[in-house]
């Protein structure tokens, strides 16, 4: 057991009194900070005070440089143990001396991500966001991460990290952690968790993406864990802004959670600068500085932010996307609409909302869309949907496609289940469209909306012996981000898909008699 501190001031008084030279002062100087390892901050910071005070008594010359240099060679003996790890401490800054404009601060972050990466469309908008966001996130009820995804190595995920680690508040870069280490840390510190490459450890710990999970809602982001000899539970905080890098994918509850930037290899039409972290910083902390003072000097506008989210972003996706829209709306300029196209951009669910089962329901949707019909068996969804290369559905279970059952159980989960359907003379299993429309409408994006009119008008189902749903009419294109989210806005995504549903179309195995086999053209 460490002795108490008025032991300590006391054993301090009689070794410097019975001995005042200044090398055996150093020796105790040294025991004393050796039993420091491991103590909090507040142990430590008292005991020097005390013990300067001591010293100073005894008129040792220079008693604060002496205290100072003797837990500085502690730590350092206590790194340089093998296995012992190092400790770290985070910068903290001064914010800057002069009131900061948002917008320009805003624009130097998104020039410096530009300038360095080749970004998806939007991407250097959303970062400039979610930077300046991590010096105002405890001004907020959700904090959303960062997910920078690829297909492959070499897409600029890693150099992305690097830029962030120079922007972000109390930055704190990782390739590695373990769940112990993750709450711990961000209990203590409050930094802002830069982890790379997250494939290769997050996918496979549960815990660990349970602690990413709830760190997402502040009155949420708490962990209860057992501690100490006697087993006392104690919480631990969660809350801080983490980013992280993967290849592929991570698990749909954290997408869910996620604003997600998909990165892309670089093509030779795509010149960035060479990157020099040491060149960059020094502008960096400046910047820092600006970002932190502009945050204080609007904590009381954050407190009554309640920006408005373009139609089309709902529920969590929307709540996500609030405090960077917040942020956009305080700097002013031309950042509230630039921030509007991003969460559009960034913000919609990709291929069906990131989960496997949305994705099934919408080429399901399209099935239906390009054949017209009311009905279709499940021996005619699978065979379509197995000749979908782009899908996961040819290679569903060990390399073979997806069969009747196994769409069953994905459906299941929306509350559709198959039954015995007429189609023409014969009556196989297969799905009503009337008792999927539900689903339809609560989990596909929005421009889906849109899609069986654009079949009809196409002419996929262009016979009126066929049983179509009329869709719902566009609507004119409004021009600002912050109106309505309509046909103009996802008219890109709209054509592919029509293409895709025409495709699909040709490809539909007609196995049933009757006269629905003359409308396969």
């Amino acid at each position: 057991m460490r002795p108490s501190l008025e032991d300590m001031v006391q054993s301090a008084r009689y070794f410097i009194a019975a001995d005042p030279k200044l090398g055996n002062t150093a020796n105790y100087l040294r025991e004393w900070a050796s039993g420091l390892i491991g103590e909090d901050q507040l142990t430590v910071t008292t005991e020097a005070e005390s013990l300067i005070g001591v010293l100073a008594d005894f008129k040792i010359p220079g008693p604060r440089k002496l205290v100072d240099a003797a837990l500085a060679s502690s730590r350092g003996s206590a790194d340089s143990r093998k296995g012992a790890g190092r400790t770290f401490e985070l910068e903290e800054l001064e914010p800057w001396h002069d009131p900061v404009n948002g917008a320009w601060l805003l624009d130097e972050f998104r020039e410096t991500f530009s300038r360095f990466l080749a970004l998806p469309e939007h991407g250097d908008v959303t970062l400039a966001l979610w930077a300046l966001y991590t010096y105002a996130y405890d001004y907020f009820d959700v904090s959303p991460l960062l997910g920078l995804t690829s297909p492959v190595m070499q897409c600029g995920k890693t150099r992305t990290l690097e830029l962030l680690s120079l922007m972000v508040s109390r930055p704190l870069p990782t390739s590695n952690v373990t769940t112990a280490a993750l709450f711990r840390t961000i209990d203590k510190l409050k930094p802002t968790l830069l982890i790379d490459e997250a494939d290769t450890f997050a996918k496979r710990n549960e815990d660990l993406r349970g602690i990413l999970n709830s760190g997402h809602r502040r009155r949420l982001a708490y962990v209860l864990r057992s501690v100490g000899e006697d087993h006392d539970a104690r919480g631990f905080s969660t809350w801080a802004p983490k980013a992280y890098a993967l290849i592929g994918k991570m698990p749909a509850t954290i997408v869910d959670r996620s604003i997600i930037i998909s990165m892309r290899r670089r093509a030779e039409h795509e010149p960035v600068d060479r990157l020099r972290l040491d060149d960059l910083e020094p502008a960096m902390k400046l910047a820092r500085r600006r970002a932190l003072r502009w945050v204080l000097d609007n904590e009381v506008n954050f407190a009554r932010a309640d920006p408005v989210t373009p139609e089309g972003l709902q529920d969590r996706t929307a709540d996500k996307w609030r405090p960077l829209l917040a942020i956009a709306d305080l700097a002013g300029d031309r950042w509230p609409d630039l921030a509007r196209w991003a969460a559009l951009s960034h913000g919609l669910p990709e291929e069906g909302g990131g989960a496997v089962q949305v994705l099934l329901l919408g080429d399901i949707k399209t099935l239906f869309d390009a054949r017209g019909a009311d009905r279709l068996s499940s021996q005619c969804i699978v065979k379509a949907l197995a000749r979908m290369e782009e899908r996961p559905w040819p290679e569903w279970s060990s390399g073979r496609p997806m069969s009747a059952t196994s769409l069953a159980k994905q459906l299941a989960g929306f509350g559709i289940r198959p039954k015995t359907v007429r189609i023409a003379d014969q009556t196989p299993r297969g799905y009503l469209r009337a008792e999927l429309e539900d689903a339809f409408v609560r989990y596909l994006p929005l421009e889906t909306a849109t899609l069986q009119q654009d079949t009809a008008d196409a002419g996929a189902c262009g016979s009126s012996g066929c049983n179509t749903d009329k869709g719902v009419s566009p609507a004119h294109a409004h021009e600002h981000p912050r109106g309505s989210r309509d046909v103009a806005d996802v008219a890109p995504r709209s054509e592919d898909t029509l293409q895709e549903a025409i495709r699909v179309f040709d490809l539909i195995p007609i196995d049933e008699e009757g006269p629905l086999r003359q409308f396969r053209h």
